[in-house]
């Protein structure tokens, strides 16, 4: 059954990649499931950074027009 949520695809340092393995497999939860979980949870942090780059963005196009 294909998901609804979007699917991406990364590229790890193999130190991550044995990290987040071992992780995986301590836990009992899939990699990716580990990897949602850990970006989900910062959100907040995502929303914040676009909230400031948009800020940043426009405050260059006001310049821009002066």
């Amino acid at each position: 059954m294909p998901t609804q949520n979007p699917r991406l695809t990364v590229t790890l340092k193999p130190s991550t990649s044995a990290q987040l393995r071992e992780m995986s497999r301590l836990t009992g939860n899939s990699q990716s499931a580990m990897i949602a979980e850990i970006l989900e949870g910062s959100e907040p942090v995502f929303q914040r950074l676009i909230e400031v780059l948009t800020a940043a963005e426009e405050a260059k196009k006001e310049v821009r027009h002066k």
